[in-house]
């Protein structure tokens, strides 16, 4: 008799409690970012490469520049259960050059990786600066990318 009122009592409590919404639905959260070198954000033989080939203008003195090379990414899932975290690795190899005058230009050669939240509906944007190396000190290329699951993009090239 005790082990039939003990089933009585835990059947309804274990379809109460498997039938109870999980929120899949509810609200949607702000991606988070989280920028710092991360052990497990690392370029592969798989990366994906991202060709620079743009013509800038800064907004500031109205100069023109140009910028090319490439930034080579990886994109990486992190196992967890409730939520999607992806790390990004960043690898840009470029030159910037005035295009007003006969100089060689500048390059940017970097190494950046860092962390995202979101799902598979979802983008998140990241801003990376890059200085200008053999340039002005105060001068660096600021990248803004566009990242999805699957890919990371490049929305815009300037100047600062």
């Amino acid at each position: 008799m005790k082990r039939s009122v003990f089933l009585l009592a835990i059947i309804p409590a274990a379809i109460i409690v498997g039938c109870q919404d999980s929120n899949v639905n509810g609200p949607a959260t702000a991606p988070v970012i989280q920028t710092g070198s991360l052990s497990k954000a690392v370029l592969s033989n798989r990366s994906n490469i991202i060709i620079l080939q743009a013509t800038v203008i800064d907004a500031g003195t109205g100069d023109q520049y140009s910028v090319t090379g490439q930034v080579k990414y990886g994109l990486t899932q992190l196992p967890i259960m409730r939520e999607e975290l992806f790390d990004i690795a960043l690898d840009i190899q470029a030159k910037v050059k005035p295009l007003s005058s006969s100089t060689n230009g500048w390059t940017v050669n970097n190494t950046s990786s860092g962390r995202v939240t979101l799902t598979r509906q979802t983008s998140v944007t990241i801003d990376k600066w890059y200085f200008l190396r053999g340039g002005p000190n105060s001068r660096s290329l600021h990248i803004r990318f566009a990242v999805t699951a699957t890919t990371v993009s490049v929305s815009s090239i300037s100047i600062e």
